[in-house]
């Protein structure tokens, strides 16, 4: 009987190892409730950070251990422990309990381009711009990127951006947003990480993108205003001649 149980586990340890990663890790899902029951565990609505920011991600297989994990290269895993957190699984091939341990989370340690879309946003003297950015987030705490925000981290510090960019860019005028781009994306690189810490995600770089050809016309029309000493109508976006106060 010993040796037959010892016979099964050695195969169920070999068909671990030899189960591709790409079965084992999905990035930026939530586990499939159906697959999760299959395998005699809870289904639990857990996220998964990786290259994909979007809310909703689509379902995915939990990763089963059998006992025993392997951790693909800049991947970490976060293991429960009856429910509770137990450790963080480096690149490796690690040991588990069967049914007392559990792969709760898997995160990518590799830097995620987040491209955020295009916002309409009122300058300092109230010109309208479109602009945009491209995000560098890389995963630097995989337990507070596990525990500390509720759903995905990544598509967190992405909504965290957009109006991180408004409030920045309301600091400044249309010919500062055009003139001081370094100094705005450092601003908004700051403020990003000032937050993006708590939730284990920091801001590796980030490039702010505006719709020249809109936001160059305003700028030629707010230029033109200037230089014939009047203002702009709201309506008309046409120069209006300042009037002396009696």
């Amino acid at each position: 009987m010993a040796m037959w149980m010892s016979a099964a586990t050695r195969a169920m340890r070999v068909h671990a190892r030899r189960t591709p990663a790409s079965f084992l890790l999905r990035d930026s899902a939530r586990p499939d409730p159906n697959r999760a029951l299959l395998q005699g565990q809870a289904p639990a609505p857990r996220w998964y950070s990786g290259a994909a920011a979007g809310a909703d991600p689509p379902s995915i297989p939990f990763p089963a251990h059998l006992g025993v994990a392997t951790v693909p290269d800049l991947h970490v895993f976060v293991v429960e422990r009856f429910g509770h957190y137990h450790k963080i699984l480096p690149s490796g091939v690690h040991f588990l309990l069967p049914v007392v341990d559990r792969i709760a989370y898997v995160h990518s340690l590799k830097v995620k381009p987040i491209r955020i879309p295009n916002y309409p946003a009122v300058t300092k003297d109230n010109a309208l711009i479109q602009f945009g950015g491209l995000l560098h987030l890389q995963i630097s705490d995989p337990f507070l990127a596990s525990y500390a925000v509720d759903g995905n981290p990544i598509h967190a510090v992405t909504q965290l951006a957009e109006t991180v960019q408004m409030r920045e860019i309301g600091k400044m005028t249309l010919e500062q947003s055009f003139e001081q781009r370094d100094q705005l994306d450092r601003n908004i690189m700051k403020s990003m990480n000032d937050a993006a810490c708590e939730w284990g995600v920091e801001c590796i770089k980030y490039e702010f993108c505006i719709q020249w050809e809109r936001s160059k016309s305003l700028y030629e029309v707010l230029s033109t205003s200037d230089d014939m000493g009047g203002v702009l109508s709201d309506d008309k976006q046409e120069p209006v001649p300042h009037t002396k106060q009696e």
